[in-house]
């Protein structure tokens, strides 16, 4: 008896040793709302699917090291892949940027229909390195010049988890601004911008 109850506590112990951290959950939605009063719907927007590199478009945090290497967080995971939390969260920050509905095209047939692309090209952010997204997004409508903006955040290492998201909802929140400011722009005059300079931004805290 004692032999068998030495081996079930031996397991035991095992078994907590090998047990996997607790797995913590993120969202990029807009933590905050509103009341302002509203305008009407001037414009239907069509948010496209965001494009990303593939190793990224994963519930999973990614982290890339400086000899090109990645790590995948199991324990740190979006609420839905990635793509598809900027996707959202993009939509909700520009209804509250504009102050205006933004249907699309489907539920507003009658407004004029303008798309909208995000494309990721960096998205580090990992806690312990330093965070570092690049980006650039398109405006435009069926037949006419498309508005397109590149967009670059740098911020110094984030030692922790919320650290790290907060870079990213800096850099969400300078995103919506300046897509904001040209959905409000191309609502006053039904013109689309040719050209758009770099929007480059440092954060230094």
């Amino acid at each position: 008896m004692r032999t068998s109850s030495g081996m079930i506590l031996l397991s035991a112990t095992l078994m907590c040793a090998c047990a996997s951290p607790p797995v913590h959950y993120y969202s990029l939605a807009p933590t905050t709302s509103s009341s302002a009063t509203r305008q009407r719907a001037r414009v239907a927007l069509d948010i496209l699917p965001v494009s990303l590199p593939a190793e990224i478009d994963r519930p999973e945090w990614i982290t890339r090291y400086p000899g090109g290497s990645i790590e995948i967080l199991g324990n740190k995971r979006w609420a839905a892949p990635l793509g598809e939390e900027l996707q959202a969260a993009l939509a909700a920050q520009l209804q509250e940027e504009t102050r205006m509905p933004l249907p699309d095209s489907i539920s507003a047939p009658d407004l004029p229909r303008l798309r909208l692309k995000l494309t990721l090209q960096r998205f580090d952010i990992a806690p312990g390195q330093p965070t570092e997204i690049v980006a650039n997004w398109s405006l435009g409508v069926p037949g006419k010049p498309h508005l397109f903006c590149p967009l670059e955040f740098k911020a110094p290492t984030a030692q922790t988890d919320i650290a790290a998201l907060a870079n990213v909802r800096r850099w969400q929140n300078a995103l919506a601004q300046q897509i904001g400011q040209a959905l409000l722009a191309w609502s006053a005059n039904s013109s689309t911008p040719q050209a758009c300079s770099a929007f480059p931004l440092t954060d230094a805290h």
